[in-house]
């Protein structure tokens, strides 16, 4: 069983918020830690936004942030911390 399969309910320790909120008009983001870790809280308005999550599992970190956890409103996904790095250095492999 992979990460991305535990439901929210079974998480054993509760992501704790790691910064401000982030509102778009399709959903809310949260910058959390989740054992220390970062990770981002999405929950998302609408419907196209939710089925988005099933392919971002799917896709299993494969050109998009990896799903640590889902429901049906909800996506708890990894979270890049690149303080001196490039987004782009790292997408074409120049870490």
């Amino acid at each position: 069983m992979r990460s991305s399969d535990v439901q929210f309910a079974s998480l054993k320790m509760a992501p704790r918020p790691d910064g401000e909120p982030i509102v778009t008009r399709a959903a809310r983001l949260l910058p959390v830690l989740l054992h220390g870790k970062p990770a981002m809280l999405k929950l998302s308005f609408e419907e196209d936004e939710r089925l988005g999550g099933a392919v971002m599992k799917r896709w299993d970190g494969d050109g998009a942030a990896r799903v640590l956890a889902r429901d049906e409103h909800a996506l708890l996904l990894e979270r890049t911390t690149m303080l001196d790095r490039s987004v782009r250095g790292v997408v074409l492999g120049r870490r």
